[in-house]
């Protein structure tokens, strides 16, 4: 995902209908004032040109094609639910808190080659450095192999009391996703109001289930819905 997107042009620039196709075109999370018709989608993007032709004798079913061209006209999501489990975290998926995802930008920034990586608050964070930073380099921060999280870079020397503290941060949070996973990863289980708020609609269709079975039947049901 991060690799198709660092070279794909950034999200909230405007499409140029008129310029060379990008490898995926999206307008992301905006913002976009005016969107004219098929000036993005899977139609704008050289991905599916590449399999249409055959891209080094990859060659897809039609389900599978269909499957990435769905992707693409809705905007590219990487999570496949809007459920979450950090609802009160960055996006619902970070497993840093506000405090220590802004102590981690903090630790970053303060270090010789912290502008590049590093952040002062979470808006900042959220806000437009970590797009900038996965388009040109990738994810700053790595709660698989903590230690080659790419904000670590910013740092002289790993010996310093400030790596070891912003190591640690995100290794605390490699520890919260083993514990909780994301909604990407196996395992995953949303917070307690998500899940709340799931049980309730699949509830809604049983029930809408049941009265559209007994409407054919010629039949009057009551549903449960306070």
């Amino acid at each position: 995902y991060s690799t198709l997107l660092s070279r794909s042009p950034a999200v909230w620039q405007p499409p140029n209908p008129k310029g060379p196709k990008p490898l995926i075109s999206s307008v992301g999370s905006g913002p976009v004032k005016v969107l004219w018709p098929m000036s993005w989608g899977s139609h704008r993007s050289r991905l599916i040109d590449m399999l249409r032709r055959g891209h080094n004798g990859v060659k897809l079913d039609a389900e599978s094609f269909d499957r990435l061209v769905t992707w693409i006209d809705l905007n590219i999501p990487y999570y496949p639910t809007h459920a979450a489990r950090y609802r009160t975290n960055t996006f619902g998926r970070c497993p840093l808190n506000h405090q220590q995802l802004a102590r981690l930008g903090k630790l970053v920034l303060a270090q010789p080659r912290g502008k590049k990586f590093g952040w002062a608050t979470v808006n900042q964070y959220g806000g437009g450095q970590l797009s900038k930073l996965v388009m040109a380099v990738g994810s700053p921060i790595n709660f698989t192999r903590p230690e080659l999280s790419r904000c670590l870079q910013a740092f002289d020397s790993t010996d310093s009391r400030d790596y070891r503290e912003a190591l640690a941060l995100i290794q605390a949070g490699k520890q919260m996703l083993a514990d909780h996973p994301r909604a990407d990863m196996p395992s995953f289980r949303p917070a307690e109001e998500d899940q709340q708020r799931l049980d309730y609609h699949a509830r809604r269709l049983k029930t809408e289930s049941l009265t559209r079975q007994a409407a054919a039947r010629g039949e009057k049901v009551y549903d449960d819905r306070p």
